[in-house]
């Protein structure tokens, strides 16, 4: 999550009229031991400064400007809700920690971008795109708060292309050599105790073991190693852990395993695919049958349309208990598409270059790494205009 305000802080930091200070608060998880906060330094080995949490004070402080990217109140400790920022600062100004696809995602993530309380608190919405504003927030009262100059961390992800700003792995890149590098996003709700793995895994492991051309590179969600993971998932990561063409990617940031990447496979359209199609990176988004809105059409949506997918015009069975019929709609629908774009990505082709312009046209309106900058000038601008 740092690298979606790495740049405005860096912007911030370097400009004589602000002093900057950055505090990173602990998260309340459910973990293997039990509900606890979990919190860790992850900004020092960085060479970026930042002051404990239990030192900071909002009373004593009186900021200026707070930033803030974590808008679930329930899992802050008190101090960090939204609600008590807001008695102590002028101006809240909310970057969200990833970048979202528009409606692409089922009904239960719709409005979870406009109405939490912390979010609505804002002074301030950073908004990544037209689009986005269009869908989510013009109908709200958030409209006059957005700030479209696109999201920060493209910022971070364009220096690392462009300027090769990442952490290399030279045992990675040994293990890789000349080989085609798949690199598997699994959010942790797809890997929990009680859940059906998704049979995609399983595939790309299998295929990855057989075919010395590939290597994958598997980034499950940091969240899961704290959770209770299924007995299945838990056989896989094993073999990703200890096979020569295989790396489990535990690492502080998923930029590196982006910049070694050839393409990208996902179990859901997350903020993941969002990042690899601004890198121009081809993506799979495996699906769950047992999600699909029928309703949805899914070929005429720009963002589907940029990803390699599952065969949408394959009607999933109407009776999931229907094994048969299941395990026939998931062979036709997913894994044989899911089959041909590795084939696709082994030979070298690359794979929806088109579509992927074009969304990337579409949804990232600055993409030249000086969003952090433009937030900055702007905030300067209007700082005497009530911009708060």
């Amino acid at each position: 999550t740092w690298e979606s305000m790495r740049s405005v802080y860096e912007a911030f930091s370097r400009d004589p009229q602000f002093e900057t200070e950055v505090v990173i608060i602990p998260i309340l998880r459910n973990t293997n031991e039990g509900i606890k906060f979990v919190w860790k330094d992850y900004l020092t080995p960085r060479g970026v400064p930042n002051t404990h949490y239990d030192y900071y004070s909002f009373e004593v402080d009186r900021p200026d400007i707070v930033f803030y990217n974590q808008p679930y109140d329930g899992v802050n400790i008190p101090k960090f809700r939204s609600k008590n920022i807001r008695k102590y600062t002028d101006c809240m100004v909310y970057i969200p920690y990833s970048i979202k696809p528009i409606n692409a995602q089922s009904q239960r993530y719709q409005k979870a971008y406009t109405e939490l309380e912390a979010i609505q608190r804002c002074d301030v919405f950073i908004t990544q795109s037209k689009s986005f504003f269009d869908y989510y927030l013009k109908a709200t009262l958030l409209a006059k708060k957005a700030l479209i100059h696109g999201h920060p961390k493209c910022d971070s992800l364009y220096l690392a292309k462009t300027r090769k700003a990442f952490i290399r792995y030279p045992d990675w890149e040994q293990a890789i050599g000349k080989r085609r590098v798949i690199v598997l996003n699994t959010h942790y709700s797809y890997m929990l105790s009680g859940v059906e793995p998704h049979p995609g895994i399983e595939e790309l492991i299998n295929l990855v073991t057989k075919d010395d051309d590939l290597f994958l590179i598997w980034r499950p969600h940091p969240q899961a190693f704290l959770m209770k993971l299924s007995k299945t998932m838990k056989e896989w990561l094993d073999i990703a852990e200890q096979h020569k063409r295989m790396v489990l990617d535990r690492t502080p940031s998923m930029t590196s395993a982006y910049m070694y990447a050839d393409a990208i496979v996902s179990l859901f359209p997350s903020t993941i695919v969002m990042d690899a199609l601004f890198l121009d990176l081809p993506v799979f988004v495996l699906g769950r049958p047992d999600i699909i809105d029928t309703t949805f059409d899914y070929n005429k949506h720009p963002f589907y349309r940029a990803v390699s997918h599952e065969n949408f015009n394959i009607a999933p069975p109407e009776d999931w208990a229907d094994n048969e019929a299941m395990k026939s709609y998931v062979e036709q629908s997913i894994m044989k598409p899911f089959r041909e774009f590795l084939r696709a990505i082994r030979d070298g082709e690359n794979p929806k270059s088109i579509e992927r312009a074009e969304f990337r046209q579409l949804q990232f309106p600055n993409q030249d790494g000086t969003v952090g900058l433009k937030i900055l000038n702007t905030t300067k601008e209007r700082l005497s205009e009530a911009f708060c």
